[in-house]
């Protein structure tokens, strides 16, 4: 399992993506269908799951300078739009 997440956030991206998973049951195709209306709007919504479980798993001054700047600009565009 560690070679599948880089040996980073295992248990966390673990229990992502068996949340993931449930998610994209058939069982939840509606909910689904409420939360999604593009296959993009799924990737980005799967992307932006990662950074957030992986920003309050971790402390913000360990994260890696690529990580940090990303989640940055994203939040950052994210409070223009409340």
């Amino acid at each position: 399992m560690k070679d599948k997440y880089h040996s980073k956030s295992i248990a966390e991206q673990n229990s992502l993506d068996i949340g993931w998973n449930l998610l994209m049951e058939d069982r939840f195709a509606a909910l689904r269908n409420c939360l999604f209306t593009t296959q993009a709007e799924i990737k980005r919504f799967r992307q932006v799951s990662l950074m957030v479980t992986v920003y309050i798993i971790m402390d913000w001054d360990c994260l890696e300078p690529a990580l940090t700047l990303a989640l940055s600009r994203y939040f950052s565009l994210s409070t223009r739009f409340l």
